[in-house]
């Protein structure tokens, strides 16, 4: 099977500059006072990234690299100042929201939106750190019964890369919680049936299922795809090795000066297998999203991108320099759970490449036409 490498024709290098505020788009938010059980909860959800452990969905008690999520003050400027979001309207879209009860009796919600004129459109399930937030920043305090759909559905209306799926015709869907802890029982069979649901909604087209995960979710997209079939698959790249319970921070920050021999044994890796045996069960095509000033880049390089070559899965990359986002901290930054606030700011030069990317890779490999949505 062909492959595609990083180079640096094959990728889309921009302005290396991280300059720019950080904005954090909250066009239907609520702000709201953030409990330490909140706080907790998202912590385990966003940095600890799930893997697959003997069918189930198993913390990884990792954390990230240094510059990978650097601390930063939630800043002011208006959201009106960059044009993040799509505007989108509800009379649009077909909204759904089914509540799931996963094999460990805990309920989750699955949503799907699509185009409501379309037939079938190319459908995304989006794995991205945002939606868990917005549900924490959407409820105002107040998780009751009577807000819990629009809660869920925030992430439709109040992402940037929701909103601009959305608007470019395709159908999104994710999974949320109330309780984000929930989250952390699904197991593979689990995510098997969520991923069916998607699949059998008639607005979804046959052969235009697609997965796209934000690093956070690394591990647990990576395994599905290995055993699932998706029509595409796009992932950022993570700031951590996979599949192992140990950030290695040394090892990814000197990874530069490192082998590829010297990274698999300091990480306990062995020689990389379980990267090998995974990735050569993955049949879709694969893009990566890389940072080329992030400290995890050599890692990669060495590591993810070797075993995806020698595992010959099709992938590509592309290259976006600069932050995207960053998670706001509060109280100073240490090592405890609580120092994480709910809450996402994105920036503005970075990330219309990366919506502009994700979408246009999945537009060239949809076989299905999108159906976009009136400009608003």
């Amino acid at each position: 099977m062909p492959n595609a490498t990083s180079k640096s024709e094959q990728a889309t290098k921009l302005d290396s500059r991280q300059s720019g505020p950080l904005v954090n788009p909250k066009a239907f938010i609520m702000k709201k006072s953030v409990t330490p059980i909140s706080i907790l909860c998202l912590w385990c959800l966003a940095l600890a990234d799930p893997q697959f452990v003997s069918g189930q969905t198993k913390a990884n008690n990792t954390t990230p690299a240094p510059g990978e999520y650097e601390p930063t003050s939630k800043t002011d400027a208006a959201a009106s100042q960059f044009s993040l979001l799509r505007g989108l309207r509800r009379s649009d879209l077909a909204v759904k929201t089914n509540t799931v009860r996963l094999n460990s009796g805990k309920k989750v919600s699955l949503v799907q939106a699509h185009p409501k004129t379309a037939k079938s459109v190319p459908t995304i399930l989006v794995m991205d750190i945002a939606a868990a937030a917005l549900v924490e920043e959407s409820s105002g305090g107040r998780k009751s019964r009577e807000n819990r759909e629009r809660r869920h559905a925030a992430y439709l209306y109040s992402s940037p890369l929701g909103t601009h799926l959305l608007s470019a015709g395709f159908g999104v869907a994710y999974v949320v919680a109330d309780d984000l802890a929930s989250m952390r029982t699904a197991g593979k069979q689990d995510w098997i049936n969520l991923a069916d649901r998607v699949r059998n909604n008639p607005k979804t087209a046959p052969n235009d299922f697609f997965l796209f995960a934000t690093r956070e979710y690394a591990n647990l997209s990576i395994s599905l795809a290995s055993i699932y079939d998706f029509s595409a698959f796009a992932l950022e790249e993570p700031g951590y090795p996979l599949f192992s319970r140990q950030a290695h921070q040394e090892v990814v920050k000197n990874s530069a000066k490192l082998s590829s021999s010297e990274i698999w044994k300091r990480t306990g890796l062995g020689q990389g297998e379980r990267y090998l045996r995974i990735f050569s069960q993955i049949g879709a095509p694969v893009m990566i999203i890389r940072n080329p000033g992030s400290h995890a880049y050599d890692f990669n390089e060495k590591t993810l991108i070797a075993k995806l070559s020698e595992a010959q899965t099709y992938f590509e990359t592309v290259e976006i320099a600069g932050p995207l986002r960053a998670h706001t901290h509060f109280g100073g930054q240490t090592e405890g759970v609580l120092e994480i606030a709910p809450s996402i700011g994105y920036y503005p030069e970075t990330v219309v490449p990366w919506v502009n990317s994700i979408v246009g890779y999945f537009t060239v490999t949809a076989a299905t036409s999108p159906a976009p949505l009136p400009r608003r």
